[in-house]
């Protein structure tokens, strides 16, 4: 897979850190896991979904038959005991139906609840694993390759602008200023950036307020 920080190539499977940038990337393997387990109980509960319908549809055919039976049973004058054993026989499967409509419902429920709990884990997940960027060494800071990133600012939070240097990313600038790198399309919209992932170093970005 590629590094989601830095989108260096061919990184390990299970790899915990990237080793161009040194981002961790613990937290964004247990996001990927969990998003595939959400993906799966939703697929799941699709499926409940369908085969509810379908029984609904023949419950309703089996007490339109019901009826129809009984209508018939008494317009045309046929003894009681020939009218009793289509219509027990009939009830039951109603009543077998109903029960396994009742299993589905709890089963349904019980898929709500797993989703739910893997919302949560991912949630916690976010919140336990942000993202880590690797300390820039004492030459970046000061200048990185002869290009000074430089701000100006309105506040003492988040600056209005942002001079991009050489080396920086969108991403980093939605980390560095709003604590999460999923910001950053809120930084493309206010930017109209057709391709944030092609920015000449020098370009001046507007960062929105939080």
């Amino acid at each position: 897979m590629n590094c989601p920080i830095c989108n260096a190539p061919e990184l390990e499977p299970g790899a915990i850190t990237c080793p161009e940038c040194l981002s961790e990337l613990e937290g964004f393997e247990l996001i990927r896991k969990t998003d595939s387990e959400c993906v799966q109980l939703n697929k799941d509960l699709d499926q409940q979904r369908s085969r509810n319908k379908m029984l609904i549809i023949i419950l309703i055919l089996l007490v339109i038959v019901l009826a129809v039976t009984f209508v018939m049973r008494g317009s045309d004058g046929s003894n009681e005991q020939a009218s009793t054993d289509p219509a027990t026989e009939i009830t039951d499967e109603t009543a077998s139906l109903i029960e396994e409509l009742a299993t589905i419902k709890s089963e349904n429920e019980q898929l709500k609840t797993e989703m739910a709990n893997a919302k949560k884990e991912l949630d916690k997940a976010d919140e336990d694993n942000p993202v880590k960027e690797a300390a820039p060494t004492e030459t970046e800071e000061i200048d990185i390759e002869g290009e000074t990133s430089q701000t100006s600012t309105t506040d003492n939070s988040i600056p209005s602008t942002h001079t991009l240097a050489k080396g920086e990313s969108i991403w980093k600038l939605a980390v560095q200023y709003y604590g999460n790198g999923m910001m950053f399309t809120k930084i493309v919209e206010a930017n109209s950036l057709d391709n944030p992932d092609v920015i000449a170093p020098g370009t001046v970005i507007n960062l929105p307020p939080k």
